[in-house]
């Protein structure tokens, strides 16, 4: 399979030097990625946004591929440069802050509200704030937003993984009071375990 990707690149190019568009150009950095090239992507998308300087989807492509390459400061001088010319666009923030806290810098969970505030039923970006919060040890913050991420996009396996982990982590010992009519039932714990409610119960299912 690999071998078809030079043939397929070779067109992209041909293509992109017809009739030179963002599509285009984002077709070659797929390529590119495909083959595991990937310093040869980030060296064509950087000549890319140099040639079109205001293109914000080359720009993104960037700050992705930068990303995932380990490039960290560079994909964050490419993401406030998005958001120095659209300081609300919640899709830059929201890669910002995952980077942020990546990186162990504090202004992530700051970037991340923002990002929320701006777009607040966003199931991504609620998930991108509950996964900070697990992370910082915030659990009982970080439940309440997973969980709501998780209601509205219940597919989604990044956050039921995210869900997943806060519940391990949490450790939850605090019984659980149910009360109907006459009818008193307490629920109590394992210390060293914790517990889940039954609406965790298909996310630690598909975590097991």
């Amino acid at each position: 399979m690999r071998k078809q990707y030079p043939a397929a690149q070779a067109a992209i190019r041909q293509a992109l030097d017809k009739a030179p568009s963002t599509g285009t150009a984002l077709l070659l950095v797929r390529a590119l990625l495909a083959n595991g090239e990937s310093d040869k992507a980030l060296s064509f998308l950087e000549s890319q946004v140099k040639k079109q300087t205001g293109d914000r989807t080359l720009l993104k492509a960037l700050a992705e591929v930068q990303t995932d390459s380990g490039k960290n400061e560079a994909a964050t001088k490419s993401l406030n440069q998005l958001l120095n010319s659209d300081p609300n666009d919640v899709s830059a923030l929201n890669s910002l802050a995952l980077l942020q806290q990546n990186m162990g810098l504090p202004q992530a969970l700051a970037t991340i509200e923002k990002a929320v505030k701006l777009a607040p039923s966003n199931p991504d970006y609620i998930d991108s704030l509950g996964w900070i919060l697990a992370q910082r040890g915030s659990f009982d913050q970080a439940l309440r937003h997973l969980r709501d991420a998780r209601l509205r996009k219940p597919d989604s396996g990044s956050i039921r993984f995210h869900l997943a982990y806060a519940l391990a982590k949490a450790g939850r010992t605090k019984p659980i009071l149910y009360e109907a009519g006459d009818v008193k039932v307490e629920v109590f714990a394992v210390p060293e375990h914790g517990m889940a409610t039954i609406w965790d119960a298909d996310v630690l299912i598909w975590a097991a």
